[in-house]
Order: C-alpha cells, then structure tokens, then sequence
C-alpha cells in the first residue's frame, strides 16, 4: 500500500477516534482511493451525507487538467476535461503557457509555472468544491504524524503552492468484460512461470478481482501481456489493494499508454506541525 493511502486510513480513523459516542452519530468513511474524482473523506451525520474531507500527505499533488496542442501551434483546453476545468483561473493558466511557448520543449514538456499563484490557489479550491470538500486534512509523515485540518477557504494560509506543465500517462481503468476473459488467461500464464497458481477470480463493482495460492513476491512484475498482443494499445496491470476486503486479493486493471501534456497542481503544507483544526471541523459537524 502506497504511502498516502495509507495517510488516507489513518486519517480517517483518527476523525472517527476524535467524535467517540457522539449524540449528533458522527461517522467517517474512507472513500477516495486511486479514484480522483471520489473525495477522500466521506462525513456523515445520523448517517445523512453531510460533506467530504480531502486527505493529503504533503506534499501533495492537488488535482490537474489535460491540454491539447491544436492546428496553429497553441493549447487548449481538452475536450475531456471536466466541468470545474473551465473558470477564468485556468483560462489564465493557459494564456501564461500559450505566451510561453518558447520556453516549452513540445516534444516533452516539463515547465515549472513561476507566476500566477492566486490563481493556482483559487483553481484548488473550486476543485475541491465541485467535490463538495470542505476541509482538508494533512500531515507531512505516516510515522511521526500529527494531523491539521485546515478549511478549504484558507488553503493560501496554511500551503504553499506550484503547478507544473508537463505531460503525464493516464491512470489505471477497470477492464472491461469483454477484455476479462483474455486477461485472465495472460495473468495464469505470467504468474506461471513463478510457480503461483490464481485460485480465485471475481468481478465486484465492475473490478477484475483475483486470488492466489500463495502471496505474490514483490520480485514478479505486475505488468503482464497486453491486449491482442500489440504494444501500442493499454497493458494489463496487476493492483494490489488491501480496500478489496483482504491483503491477499488483487485488481486486475488497464495501464494507459496516453501521454498527454497536463497541467498538475501540488500543495505543500507549510503550518504548525502539531494536530490543529479539530474545532473548527466539530462547529461545522455540531450545531
């Protein structure tokens, strides 16, 4: 398990341990995963859907956009981006690259964007509000942890912020069902060859979800085959995640070959290291 993920389920035990037997029922679920669009912390009330927590182990990347090179040599906004993308912070986003170009290896572009920090800032916080975040939780460390929770509103007091141009490979999908079958075969035969047999396969949530005889080293690559043999088209990616119900049982997933310029967003706390924010979470949980 990754390190912010683990961040995400000590986070999220620490909120339920801070509200211990309360009247109001307040409860915590940990919701977000690798899914970016899922908020990391789900709040609920008497069990009613109150609001969601952003869960961040600084420093942390804080969300990002896809841009497209168009016919006269200028970017622009992808046609896939969602909604929350298009605001007058990212349109100037964009214009500071597109006057920038000079400065822009297209061929791989990584380009630190020194200006336009309020901008970055307020292009957070309406990311995080089409989320329906109010809060959100940090800390710089899983091992010496403290927790601060700080209110989106004050993301500009409490982080420092910097956004990157460069071009980034797109996540993990589920596989589909017509690809599952094929998947499952490649998987036997890379698993094979390491002497360990699959015993369980099952589809839950739209997840390709597997089981071994034995626990998989971390020697055996989790890479293995690749649609109809072509190179050119998504890997299958083996995901191991305890979330699934148990440590042994992993996700059979897509990797992406789409590499795309993305603008990406990281907050890096820069507040008192020490648990701060309780209180102003429980005046928003308690009236």
């Amino acid at each position: 398990m990754e390190d912010w993920e683990k961040f995400e389920k000590q986070a999220c035990r620490y909120l339920n341990e801070s509200f211990p037997d309360s009247k109001e029922q307040i409860e915590f679920k940990w919701s977000g995963k690798s899914d970016s669009k899922e908020p990391d912390i789900k709040a609920y009330k008497k069990d009613n859907h109150i609001f969601n927590i952003e869960a961040k182990l600084s420093p942390s990347q804080s969300g990002q956009f896809v841009v497209l090179l168009n016919n006269d040599g200028k970017f622009e906004f992808s046609e896939d981006c969602e909604e929350h993308v298009y605001n007058k912070y990212s349109e100037n986003i964009l214009r500071y690259i597109n006057t920038n170009l000079d400065k822009i290896d297209l061929s791989n572009p990584n380009f630190n964007i020194p200006e336009l920090k309020d901008d970055f800032y307020n292009w957070i916080r309406i990311h995080y509000q089409s989320k329906d975040s109010k809060f959100i939780i940090t800390s710089t460390s899983i091992a010496d942890v403290f927790y601060a929770i700080v209110p989106i509103h004050q993301l500009k007091k409490y982080f420092a912020v910097d956004a990157t141009f460069r071009l980034k490979r797109s996540g993990t999908t589920n596989l589909p069902k017509s690809q599952r079958k094929e998947a499952i075969n490649k998987l036997k035969e890379h698993t094979s060859k390491s002497n360990i047999e699959v015993r369980e396969v099952r589809v839950e949530n739209d997840e390709t979800l597997v089981k071994f005889d034995d626990p998989v080293p971390k020697s055996l690559k989790k890479r293995f085959g690749v649609p109809g043999g072509s190179k050119e088209v998504q890997p299958y990616f083996l995901s191991n995640h305890d979330s699934y119900g148990e440590d042994d049982e992993w996700a059979i997933r897509k990797r992406s070959l789409t590499n795309n310029p993305n603008v990406i967003f990281e907050l890096e706390y820069t507040g008192p290291k020490k648990n701060i924010g309780l209180d102003k979470l429980k005046s928003k949980l308690i009236n």
